[in-house]
């Protein structure tokens, strides 16, 4: 059951290009989900380089559940469930299993990279 606490609900607006459906945030950037609606709810991320959100698109009535970052704190380790703009990737995981909703296989890859990058700093380039 997914968290109630969420941020709340927006109607998702979505462009449809061949075949390919484009969902934008409440701050019209493109989500980087653009595959018709999966039969469960799955969380995605903006196509963007800092995020304030995470999204769930639900696969009824191209509904879309903000999630706050302060919702993943019961899901931190050793490390923070978030850092500035950046989620934890394992605490976005543990939120996703909790909730029973999936998680978009491309925005985990894109929180891992950003985590590394800005949390963890591991791969600055003198």
């Amino acid at each position: 059951m997914l968290d109630v606490r969420a941020v709340g609900f927006v109607r998702t607006y979505a462009q449809q290009f061949s075949g390919t459906s484009i969902y934008y945030s409440d701050r019209g950037c493109p989500l980087l989900w653009m595959l018709p609606l999966a039969d469960r709810p799955v969380l995605t991320v903006e196509n963007y380089c800092k995020w304030y959100t995470l999204y769930v698109l639900w696969p009824e009535d191209n509904i879309t559940s903000q999630v706050s970052f302060d919702l993943l704190e019961p899901y931190q380790g050793k490390e923070p469930a978030y850092c500035d703009h950046v989620p934890n990737p394992r605490a976005v995981e543990l939120y996703t299993e909790a909730q029973d909703i999936d998680l978009h296989s491309e925005a985990l890859e894109m929180i891992i990279g950003r985590w590394e990058l800005e949390y963890k700093n591991n791969y600055w380039i003198d």
